[in-house]
Formats: C-alpha cells, structure tokens, sequence
C-alpha cells in the first residue's frame, strides 16, 4: 500500500514520465529484444552476465534487462527504464533498495 501513496506523491514532484522504476523480472514479461550489449568484466558490473534493451509488450517505452548471478550462484533478472545506468549500478541499487528500512 505505501508504494502506491509514495507513488502518488512523486507525482506531484516530479511528471510521471521522469520516475526511474526499478523491478525484479517476473518468468512471464514478454517483450522483443531491441539491443544487446556487451557486459563489461569490470568490478563495477561483477556478477552481470547479460545486458539487453527490451521493448515490452505492455509499455511504449525502452527497458534495460539484466542478467545477474551472485557470489553464491543465485540467478536474478532485474528490470529498468532507466537505459542509461550501468548494469552494475542497477543491480547494487537493487539489492540496497531495503538498507533504508533499517534506519527507521
């Protein structure tokens, strides 16, 4: 419930068209792949094996699709609009996105 009241404040802050939305993939999106980028084996994208550029059935916009294993060998997909960032600044920003419930 909170998200949808954040997300109505946002709106007023900022157009709908600027928020930056960040998501785990669920196994049923369905999109066309538009672009494929190499992944960089620098320490900023560790652990990123996959970086596509996706247009999704549901949307008019651009999507970035990344394609993440952890040290221990967990496989996740992470979704953005944000084409712009770097897979691994995607990936860390993902995974700290509840860091900021442990200071209230």
């Amino acid at each position: 419930m909170r998200e949808f009241i954040l997300f109505g404040c946002l709106r007023q802050v900022q157009p709908v068209s600027t928020l930056r939305e960040m998501i785990q993939n669920q196994s049923n999106l369905k999109f066309d792949l538009t672009e494929q980028h190499m992944v960089t084996k620098n320490s900023v994208d560790q652990g990123v094996v996959a970086d596509h550029i996706i247009a999704l059935e549901s949307s008019t916009r651009l999507w970035q699709l990344i394609n993440f294993i952890t040290l221990e060998g967990e496989r996740y997909q992470y979704l953005t609009n944000d084409v712009d960032l770097e897979p691994g600044v995607i990936t860390f920003l993902y995974r700290r996105r509840w860091d900021i419930e442990n200071v209230f």
